[in-house]
């Protein structure tokens, strides 16, 4: 893209030590050595069309022309590369010194350097404190009106199935016949070994099954589930999905500014949060930053924050994904007593648990047990140190031994324990022992009598999402705001590498001329900052993926629309791509010698923060529709890289195979190069310096042979000719290009909305 002989001397060691110059040389001497070149009619100089094309010497050419190049190392000439035939092999043996450098100082930094992350902010001073909370100053509750609404939720099932699709259309059954209820107050187990069908079972009672076909039926508080049921439901998940940017009490202020009804006011929505934060032990840690990896909270915490969360929303029903899970076992003990609390406060509960300790076990009130393969094994009460629970298996001849844990026994038992030794009894078919049981009759028939209190009121709602469309713009647009704010040294990163970039091309495409070299640099240079402008876009595509997981559990939680986190992902960019672009320009801009006209110098950086802009979506949209980041990365480079090879500068548009063109027709690459191309160099005049001019022969009236001088280029449209870009079109590209910024901006909110890579 520049010539060694045209750089600025400061310049020149960098052509020696890129690598690209060693291999670019070597293949282009390997091609073109020995290779003939001619010239189409149209290809012959000077133009038929020149003015004095006809006119007799010394006034014209007369119709005089030749080819301006005839050979393969006329080509290398103007590209400045050698044209002996051995320098290949000299440039590949130096291709092979710089690959033996690399390996050398990769092996020493490997050997030698070593990072680590240190930074660890303050842990909550009261970790190993026991939870001692008085329940009845803490009522965790919040009135939309002057009734009393049930704190919890009233769910019944019966016979409920789930079928998921295998090979060759054959249903696979996950569920069979699940019948149970759950009340306010409840603490409900699910629990099962693995491959039971207990996670399954939680994902359909609380809708996040994405797939699959649901039989049997399924109603809460009397009716069947209907499009407001997110406003009563809360899903704890397995993995603790947060912004890090937040501090615990934002986190929890967000979910209710967005989650209560837009009736509460907000000092009482702050009051709940308060609340809440106060029954989850987060006190001490509320103006904490969540953070991520060690740079955070520990995992029990981030385990009660998610928990906190979804009580924020002050749901009546909640579930639970195994919430041990990762923790150790003082860790566990004091988030199962968080659950139990809730629970203690008039919600329904239910969560998934695995292997459970004896202490942990005794907090629930009721069980729900399934055996491999999706059957029933048990619904009943526990009771106070299982004594319920004890006098069922008891029936079938089997009981617990002293010391052993119930969690564990019970799975022995049924078949599904881990240690099911030959001293251990079992019942031979629990399912069918259950189903003949008269736990599973009374199970029945508290189903046919009902187990709603006729006295009790529900709350309903006429919307879907508790917040309306401003609320929801404010909060999501504030807290994305924090993503930057409070991570200054990405700030200081974009400008310092927008200052640096810039400084570096401005410095190496110094004060272009206006000769026949420096119009080629120009558009070159131009190129270069459209690469930048891709380049510079990819640092989104980690940042959506970040969040992803969050998104997804926020709209399955009906905390806001996909719309609105689309806005969000747009606006909280345009004040730093603006600044980017600024501190690049500045440098690049006015050390290139790029056009000084005032009217040219806006448009460039309009048309270049609407590029940057562009590119910002196209990421976003990869980092939405990929399964992961790898796949996004993949398609971003891939997909770019043939973009600028159709863009009309490495292949000018009249080169470009016709079954190839309409790519460059489609490409969004194509028109801010032509708009910022056509803004430098439309209606500009060059000239020809010293040895820049082609030399016609010709003849005068006697026969006599004279060579002429004749400059290829004259007028910037000319280049605008010879890329196949079309004077005029500024305009149209710059708005082409606000068209392709908002193109993806809707593809990537549509895509938001119907493109899941959680399916479940």
């Amino acid at each position: 893209m520049i010539q060694e002989a045209v750089m600025p001397r400061p310049w020149a060691w960098v052509y020696w030590l890129s690598v690209f110059r060693y291999s670019f040389g070597a293949l282009s001497i390997n091609q073109f050595i020995g290779v003939s070149a001619y010239c189409k009619p149209e290809q012959l100089m000077p133009p038929t069309s020149d003015a004095r094309f006809d006119l007799p010497y010394p006034q014209g050419y007369n119709r005089s022309q030749i080819c301006p190049m005839t050979s393969g190392e006329d080509v290398l000439r103007s590209l400045e590369l050698e044209t002996n035939h051995e320098m290949k092999w000299w440039l590949l043996l130096g291709l092979i010194g710089w690959a033996l450098f690399y390996f050398v100082v990769g092996w020493i930094g490997l050997t030698f350097l070593e990072y680590q992350e240190t930074k660890i902010p303050p842990r909550d001073t009261t970790e190993d404190k026991e939870i001692e909370m008085n329940n009845q100053d803490l009522n965790l509750k919040i009135n939309s009106s002057q009734e009393e609404f049930c704190t919890g939720t009233y769910v019944t099932f019966k016979d409920l199935c789930y079928f998921v699709t295998v090979g060759n259309n054959q249903e696979l059954q996950l569920l069979k016949n699940i019948t149970g209820y759950f009340k306010p107050g409840m603490l409900v187990a699910l629990m099962g070994a693995s491959g039971a069908g207990k996670t399954t079972l939680l994902d359909v009672l609380a809708d996040r099954k994405t797939g699959g076909r649901i039989t049997g039926e399924l109603l809460f508080n009397g009716k069947p589930r209907d499009d407001y049921f997110k406003r009563i439901a809360a899903y704890v998940e397995q993995t603790d999905a947060h912004m890090a940017t937040q501090t615990v009490r934002e986190a929890l202020q967000f979910s209710a500014n967005l989650r209560l009804s837009e009736s509460i006011p907000v000092s009482e929505k702050m009051r709940f949060v308060e609340d809440a934060l106060t029954i989850l032990d987060l006190q001490s840690i509320a103006h904490l930053m969540i953070g991520e990896g060690n740079n955070g909270l520990s995992g029990e915490q981030k385990k009660r924050v998610t928990i906190g969360v979804q009580l924020a929303a002050n749901a009546s029903l909640i579930f639970l994904d195994e919430p041990t899970s990762g923790l150790d076992s003082a860790a566990a003990d004091k988030v199962m007593k968080v659950v139990k609390k809730i629970a203690e406060q008039g919600r329904t509960v239910v969560c998934t648990i695995h292997q459970p300790s004896s202490k942990i076990f005794s907090y629930f009130t009721d069980l729900l047990l399934l055996k491999k393969g999706g059957d029933q094994v048990y619904f009943g009460p526990i009771g106070e140190e299982q004594k319920e629970l004890f006098a069922y298996f008891a029936q079938f001849g089997v009981h617990c031994p002293p010391f052993k844990n119930p969690a564990d026994w019970i799975l022995e038992v049924t078949g599904g324990g881990i240690e099911n030794s030959k001293k251990t009894e079992v019942i031979k078919d629990p399912t069918d022992a259950y189903k003949k049981s008269s736990t599973y009759q009374q199970v029945q028939q508290t189903l046919s009598n009902g187990i709603i209190d006729p006295a009790v009121k529900f709350e309903t709602f006429d919307r879907i999402y508790p917040s309306s469309f401003l609320t929801q713009m404010r909060e999501v647009n504030k807290r994305g705001a924090k993503v930057y704010i409070r991570r200054p040294d990405v700030i200081q990163m974009r400008i310092i590498r927008a200052l640096i970039v810039g400084f570096l091309l401005g410095t190496l495409y110094f004060q272009m001329d206006a000769d026949q070299s420096g119009g080629r640099l120009r558009i070159a240079c131009l190129m270069f900052i459209v690469i930048y402008a891709n380049m510079s876009a990819l640092g989104i595509i980690p940042v959506v993926f970040d969040e992803r997981n969050l998104f997804y559990r926020e709209r399955a939680a009906g905390t806001y629309s996909s719309f609105v986190y689309m806005i969000n992902l747009a606006l909280r960019e345009i004040p730093f791509t603006l600044i980017s672009v600024i501190f690049f320009s500045m440098p690049a801009y006015w050390l290139a010698g790029l056009n000084s006209d005032v009217g040219r110098v806006w448009y460039f950086i309009g048309l270049f923060f609407l590029l940057s802009s562009a590119f910002n979506s196209i990421n976003q949209f990869l980092s939405v529709i990929s399964p992961n980041i790898m796949i996004a990365n993949l398609l971003a480079g891939t997909g770019t890289s043939f973009f600028f090879l159709l863009a009309g500068f490495v292949i000018y548009r009249p080169s470009i195979p016709p079954w190839w063109i309409w790519l460059y027709w489609f490409n969004p690459i194509k028109y801010p190069l032509e708009g910022l191309t056509v803004n430098e160099v439309e209606n500009v005049p060059y000239f020809c310096s010293a040895g820049q001019s082609l030399q016609i022969p010709v003849a005068d009236a006697n026969g006599t042979v004279w060579n002429m001088d004749y400059c290829v280029t004259t007028n910037g449209n000319q280049y605008l000719d010879i890329f196949g870009m079309f004077p005029g079109m500024k305009w149209p590209d710059f708005f082409i290009t606000l068209g392709v910024w908002l193109f993806f901006l809707i593809a990537t909110t549509l895509a938001l909305k119907f493109v899941i890579h959680n399916n479940r």
